[in-house]
């Protein structure tokens, strides 16, 4: 069963998306106490990879990592750009666990990298994601599929939940905003999830 969740994003000062990032980690903080699960803040004063790394060598079962964020191809990245998490870092310690991500592209090559090193299951995005930071479509969207997830739900139950949500705020927006909602659209598409279809957190 999954014992703990870390809850990494960048609320840094200067990051014009900190509303975004840090409402999205308010969301999931609330989920894990919910769940009865071990909750750990890195914020942006400890986003590197050895703190990541150290936090994950206390941890006596499977967890977690979410990450809100910035992204690239290869890797999350803190307020600095530094890769906290990357295909050059050491993966392998998300081998049987799970990894959620908001970020930029990383559903690429981060993606398959984690995959070839044994993750249980990845969540993300293989396009830039658009981001409406004072817009709680947005932020549901980001998060829902991870809030199904710590409600209990199998894998496959809770990225048709995110795909529901997607679908009925994409059609909310088009009363509103046709570029919003064609932003909230690519990202939708953009959507990757990897893992058994089965798993959720007391069966990994």
């Amino acid at each position: 069963m999954i014992e703990d969740i870390i809850i990494a994003y960048n609320d840094s000062p200067n990051e014009e998306s900190k509303h975004f990032f840090e409402t999205c980690a308010d969301i999931i903080r609330q989920k894990a106490v919910d769940a009865g699960i071990n909750y750990h803040n890195i914020d942006n004063s400890k986003l590197n990879n050895p703190e990541i790394e150290n936090k994950i060598n206390t941890f006596n079962s499977t967890f977690i990592l979410s990450a809100f964020s910035h992204g690239s191809k290869t890797a999350l990245h803190n307020h600095e750009l530094e890769e906290y998490i990357s295909t050059q870092t050491n993966n392998y310690i998300f081998s049987g666990n799970i990894v959620y991500t908001f970020a930029c592209e990383c559903g690429c090559d981060l993606k398959e990298d984690l995959e070839r090193k044994g993750v249980a299951s990845f969540w993300g995005y293989t396009k830039k994601v658009k981001i409406r930071p004072y817009d709680d479509r947005f932020i549901t969207c980001a998060t829902e599929g991870l809030v199904a997830l710590l409600e209990g739900n199998t894998l496959e139950e809770s990225k048709n939940r995110m795909i529901d949500k997607y679908d009925k705020a994409i059609n909310s927006l088009y009363q509103e905003s046709f570029l919003q909602a064609a932003f909230l659209l690519e990202n939708k598409e953009s959507f990757v999830v990897y893992g058994n279809d089965g798993l959720n957190i007391y069966k990994m």
